[in-house]
Parts: structure tokens; C-alpha cells; sequence
């Protein structure tokens, strides 16, 4: 089993979930810098060979396209997958994030999470992009959309998968979405 790590930034095996422990994982990311197995733009994905991969994995990369290019590269995702393949997705939950912001009083600057490597994460982090990186001049770190479950479901349903699931945290949202139809849902 094939599995496509969309801008994970690492190789690590510890940066996918423990479900793809037994996978060969490939690395793809736009940054040389992070030396990915497949040195690529994710708009471009559908200039790959299609159907290689049983699935692929995305975690805080659509937040960083416009919403056309973001559309680009769902369309892309789908042209590799094969046909019983899927795509599990998550991005920051914006709306999530405006809501603790007022229910607490907090500030953009303020910590709204950290991460497991113990990085804190604030509100400014998750809606414009982390400003660790991006003050450092990596652009590839801005966001330039957010998302609110509905409107992260509305994109998917937009698309050509078949079966999509969208399911949500404070923090993120996680979507499933698969090439076929008729697969069972199955948990979030």
C-alpha cells in the first residue's frame, strides 16, 4: 500500500498516523529544503502519473491556496488516488478559533494550542499562517483561506469524490473522502 504525504514536511514516520506504519510512505512537498521524495507544487498533481496511490494524507496544507488552487489540488488528489483510494484531510478550524477567541476574551497573540513537539500555536498562527516560519521569510507558510466545517464539507462535495466525511475539533477539521461510492462511514 501506497500512501502520499502532501506537504508533511518531513519523512518522518511519525508525522502520518500509526495506520500507515506498514505503508510505503512518499513524501511531497513544494520546499527543497525539507528534501521530499517528490518535489512538487500540489497544483500540479494532476501532471503525475494517475491512480498510483491507495491513499494520501494532508494535514495543514489546503489552508495555504487560494480557493481555485485549493480546488486544483483536490482535483489532483483524486486524478492519483486509485480507485478504491481515499484522502484524509485536516486543516485549522477558523470559526473554531474566532469562537474560543470570544468566548475567553483572548487575543490573536495569545496561545490556543501546542503542538505534540510542544510549539505553541496561536490564534494569529491559525488564521494568517505560522508567523514562526512566515517572519522568517517562508512564504510557503501563509494561509490564504480558512475554513469553517461547512464551508471545508462544501468544498469536498464540490469535488468529484464520492464519499465525503467532515467531522470537526476546537482546532481542526478532519475530512475523508473517497474516489467510489457506497463506503461505509467510518469514524472520525
Amino acid at each position: 500500500m501506497r500512501v502520499l504525504n502532501v506537504g508533511g514536511g518531513s519523512k518522518g514516520v511519525s508525522d502520518i498516523p500509526a495506520k500507515y506504519k506498514d505503508w510505503e510512505v512518499v513524501l511531497l512537498d513544494i520546499d527543497p529544503n525539507v528534501k521530499p521524495d517528490l518535489l512538487l507544487d500540489a497544483r500540479l498533481l494532476s501532471t503525475q502519473e494517475p491512480e498510483q496511490y491507495d491513499a494520501v494524507y494532508a494535514s495543514h496544507v489546503l489552508e495555504h491556496f487560494h480557493r481555485t488552487d485549493a480546488l486544483k489540488v483536490l482535483a489532483g488528489i483524486y486524478h492519483i488516488l486509485k480507485p478504491a483510494g481515499y484522502i484524509e484531510m485536516f486543516v485549522p478550524n477558523v470559526s473554531g478559533a474566532i469562537q474560543h477567541m470570544q468566548k475567553f476574551n483572548l487575543s490573536f497573540h495569545d496561545t490556543w494550542y501546542r503542538t505534540p513537539a510542544d510549539i505553541a500555536i496561536s490564534f494569529h498562527d491559525v488564521i494568517y499562517g505560522w508567523s514562526l516560519q512566515v517572519e522568517c521569510g517562508n512564504d510557503y507558510y501563509c494561509h490564504k483561506q480558512g475554513f469553517s466545517p461547512k464551508s471545508f464539507g462544501d468544498m469536498f462535495h464540490s469535488t468529484q469524490f464520492k464519499s465525503v466525511w467532515v467531522g470537526n475539533t476546537d482546532a481542526n477539521i478532519h475530512a475523508l473522502a473517497f474516489k467510489k461510492e457506497g463506503v461505509p462511514c467510518p469514524l472520525l
